[in-house]
C-alpha cells in the first residue's frame, strides 16, 4: 500500500484479498481426498464390470422356466389351470390345448410375470 491510496482503494484491495483467500479454501476443500484420474478410471471400470456381471447373472436366474407336475383340479380353456396342490397358472396367449381334462396328470412349464405364474406349455404325463 502506498500513502496516497484512498480509503475506497484500500477497501477494494482488502476485499480482493478476502475473495482470493475464500477461493483458495474452497478449492482445497473441493479437492481434498480426491483421486487421480487413473484411480478414478479404474474404479469406474471395476464398478461397471461388477454391475454388468450381476445383471447378466441375475437375468439368467429370472429367465429360467420352472416345471411343476400334478393332477388337474380345474381347467378353463384359454384362461386358467389349477392343479390339485392349489398351484394356479394363467395360460399364455400362445397356449395350445393338447386336450386337457380334469383329473389328468400333467407337467406344466411356467414362468413368473409379476405375481402371476404363466403356463408356457402343458403336457400330459402318462
Amino acid at each position: 500500500m502506498t500513502d496516497r491510496e484512498t480509503p475506497a482503494v484500500r477497501q477494494a484491495r482488502t476485499a480482493t484479498r478476502r475473495v482470493r483467500t475464500v477461493r483458495s479454501i474452497r478449492t482445497l476443500q473441493k479437492h481434498r481426498g480426491s483421486r487421480s484420474h487413473g484411480e478414478h478410471a479404474m474404479r469406474t471400470l471395476v464398478v461397471s464390470t461388477v454391475a454388468t456381471l450381476l445383471l447378466a447373472g441375475g437375468s439368467a436366474a429370472f429367465a429360467a422356466p420352472h416345471q411343476t407336475t400334478g393332477q388337474i383340479r380345474q381347467f378353463t380353456a384359454g384362461k386358467t389351470l389349477v392343479l390339485q396342490d392349489g398351484s394356479a397358472f394363467q395360460l399364455a396367449k400362445t397356449f395350445r390345448n393338447p386336450g386337457l381334462k380334469v383329473g389328468e396328470k400333467v407337467s406344466v412349464n411356467w414362468d413368473m410375470s409379476g405375481k402371476n405364474k404363466i403356463a408356457e406349455s402343458v403336457t400330459v404325463v402318462k
